[in-house]
């Protein structure tokens, strides 16, 4: 877990989205201290240059083909071990994506539900009276007003502790992901999960590529499947759906949390619209 961010004492937040995986929206961070983020940011200028893709932008909807390419094997290598070296995370919002449609959780447009969502997956694992600067991708979110509301609503969630300690957020700013490696590693790792949770490695039809990375992956982390909700670091994955009837007896917007792949009466604990994902990861 990222709790000791070193002697400068700041966590960087590296976000990505995977759209419309068979019904599911994926929202993946990389958490890092920011001199691991600097130390990853070398091993992958190291990678880019041993396979003569200086400027290249890694992306997973470009590991298809026949076999995945060394590059991305050596990026997921290096991001792994960079997790492990700094005690960093990947922490995964699953959302089934007719709830980014409903109303009651973001309102009519879907900017403004992945806002949402952003602000909640922040919110939840956000160390208060530490500095943490969050890095989201602009091709998908582009309203900067949104990212001042979005940082006045996190600081909010903390106002009881303040001012004894700093406001957690110190910036949520936009970047292009072609100019970015962390976001591009980010964007892999989204891609993947992605790739698990709508369960397209287990078609026919299947990318060899993707498959191939995707359960390189697996491998590195010790996990059968990306898409299966956990609490283990340094893959936490939290997976948000509509609750089912019969455990809720209720007709109002209620949504289920799904943690450590138990069974579906063990591991639903059914929430308001304002709690989501609470001490669920």
């Amino acid at each position: 877990m990222v709790d000791d961010p070193g002697s400068e004492g700041i966590i960087e937040v590296y976000c990505d989205e995977s759209h419309s995986r068979g019904g599911w929206d994926v929202l993946a961070s990389l958490w890092l201290p920011r001199a691991g983020s600097v130390e990853l940011r070398a091993d992958i200028l190291r990678v880019r240059r041993l396979h003569d893709w200086p400027g290249a932008e890694l992306k997973w909807r470009k590991a298809s083909g026949s076999r995945v390419h060394p590059a991305y094997l050596d990026m997921v290598d290096v991001g792994i071990d960079a997790l492990h070296r700094w005690r960093g995370e990947f922490r995964v919002l699953v959302i089934e994506q007719a709830l980014t449609r409903v109303r009651a959780w973001g309102g009519p447009s879907r900017e403004a539900s992945l806002f949402r969502a952003w602000e909640f997956i922040l919110g939840e694992f956000i160390h208060p009276g530490i500095r943490h600067f969050v890095c989201l991708d602009d091709r998908t979110l582009r309203n900067r007003l949104r990212l001042r509301e979005m940082r006045l609503a996190l600081h909010k969630r903390y106002s009881h502790l303040l001012p004894a300690v700093a406001p957690p957020v110190a910036g949520i700013t936009m970047r292009r992901s072609d100019s970015d490696d962390l976001l591009q590693l980010v964007d892999i790792f989204a891609g993947a999960i992605g790739y698990h949770v709508s369960g397209q490695h287990r078609r026919a039809a299947a990318s060899p590529g993707k498959t191939a990375l995707a359960e390189a992956i697996c491998q590195r982390l010790g996990r059968s499947d990306l898409g299966e909700p956990s609490c283990r670091s340094p893959l936490r994955v939290v997976r948000v759906r509509r609750a089912e009837a019969r455990f809720t007896g209720a007709a109002a917007p209620v949504l289920a949390v799904d943690v450590d792949g138990l069974t579906e009466a063990r591991q639903t604990r059914i929430l308001c619209i304002d709690e989501i994902i609470a001490a669920a990861a």
